[in-house]
């Protein structure tokens, strides 16, 4: 909402208003999100996944990682584990 209030409207002219006068040109749209990742209805899901389509089998090790990954909430270190 900020800067919804220091850009210029969408079309506007500012060819006539000298540059250190101008509004800020940007445009927003919205994140397309297909899955609804902090929703209550995946709950369970992530151990059903690990159980019975990856047969309990663990696709990497956190060591085998070259990026560190932490869980959202706490920070933990974050694993699909058992």
């Amino acid at each position: 909402m900020a800067l919804q209030k220091i850009h210029a409207p969408t079309g506007a002219d500012q060819s006539k208003i000298p540059y250190s006068q101008r509004k800020i040109v940007f445009s927003m749209r919205f994140l397309a999100v297909n899955v609804p990742y902090h929703s209550n209805y995946l709950q369970g899901v992530m151990e059903k996944v690990f159980e019975i389509d990856l047969g309990s089998k663990e696709l990497w090790t956190p060591e085998e990682l070259a990026i560190p990954d932490f869980h959202t909430e706490d920070g933990a270190s974050f694993c699909f584990c058992g």
